[in-house]
């Protein structure tokens, strides 16, 4: 039982329909890399016993200054399949704040990308168990054993730890459960299904939850798929989602207001696969809205709400996929 109430293999139930489909496509460095279920779900397991390897127990915490890549997300849910709690850390922090979420959260154990942060290894030299995300990353996974179970857990154990923005002081430590966050992904598939012929496109930071719980779990946990961009650029955003036939992206209003000045280029691509977009995490007007789905005809467009504290967001209005209705 402990697998299926672990965050960590929520998607097992797609890795054993699909074990040869891709389920992420990785753009980072400029270069592509398809990663299919079964290497996704190898990957995790390796990153948890290789946290085991290093003694890192149940309920210890396990910081992540890592970009947007694939091994984000290996990192990210193999912590979790070894009962540790990952803490992803917003790369774009100031160095003293970055040292702060660190040792607030008592990490004993750090994955660190050295070009995600200019002192992303300096910050992070304290911490007992410190993995350096670079070149002798992929090897030392690898080389580690797959872990065969994940430990039992209590009922209302964390997940993991995202920290707030700190508007009012410095960032606080949200506690995010595993049945919290298996509930979420059900009844985001409940009521806002994905399909495994989906594809979603990610250009925003996936230590951020606009793009965990609105793309990355509906879209692993249906068997569907998603592009992963390093981050945003008006033109190249676009260009993926034409070039990979995306179905589906969302982001901030400021991705959407940015690349609407590129309407020349909207009118060279094929965007004919494209369905829907929804908006969020900030003010959404309901003029931008409209104004994208002048852009591109054919693309419904939704907007989202939600909390870095909370445990879903919300979508508006509902007609069955997220959308305003026409």
């Amino acid at each position: 039982m402990s697998r299926k109430t672990n965050l960590g293999y929520f998607f097992a139930a797609s890795v054993e329909r699909f074990p040869q489909k891709v389920a992420v496509i990785d753009l980072y460095g400029g270069r592509e890399r398809q990663i299919t279920y079964a290497e996704l779900d190898e990957r995790a397991d390796r990153v948890a016993g290789l946290l085991q390897t290093r003694g890192v127990k149940p309920g210890e915490r396990v910081g992540m200054i890592v970009g947007n890549r694939v091994e984000f997300l290996e990192i990210f849910f193999g912590a979790m399949r070894a009962g540790a709690i990952p803490v992803a850390i917003n790369t774009r922090l100031a160095r003293d704040t970055l040292k702060f979420i660190l040792e607030d959260a008592e990490c004993v154990a750090a994955f660190v990308e050295p070009e995600a942060h200019p002192d992303a290894m300096a910050v992070s030299a304290s911490v007992p168990n410190r993995i350096a995300v670079d070149s002798s990353y992929g090897p030392l996974r690898d080389e580690s054993p797959r872990l065969n179970e994940p430990p039992e857990l209590p009922p209302d154990a964390q997940a993991f730890q995202p920290y707030t923005s700190g508007s009012t002081g410095v960032p606080k430590g949200a506690i995010m459960t595993h049945a919290g966050m298996l509930w979420y992904v059900q009844y985001n598939q409940r009521y806002w299904p994905t399909k495994p012929d989906d594809r979603g496109l990610i250009a925003l930071p996936l230590f951020h939850k606009n793009a965990m719980r609105g793309t990355v779990k509906p879209m692993l946990y249906a068997g569907g798929s998603f592009v992963l961009m390093p981050g945003y650029e008006p033109k190249g955003y676009l260009e993926a989602l034409a070039k990979y036939k995306c179905s589906y992206s969302r982001g901030v209003a400021a991705v959407f207001t940015m690349f609407l000045q590129h309407r020349d280029e909207l009118a060279k691509l094929d965007l004919s696969s494209l369905r829907s977009f929804t908006i969020g995490s900030a003010v959404v007007t309901h003029e931008l809205m409209d104004e994208v789905e002048r852009a591109i005809p054919g693309v419904r467009v939704g907007e989202s709400y939600g909390l870095t504290e909370g445990g879903s967001p919300f979508r508006e209005p509902l007609d069955g996929t997220g959308c305003r209705p026409r």
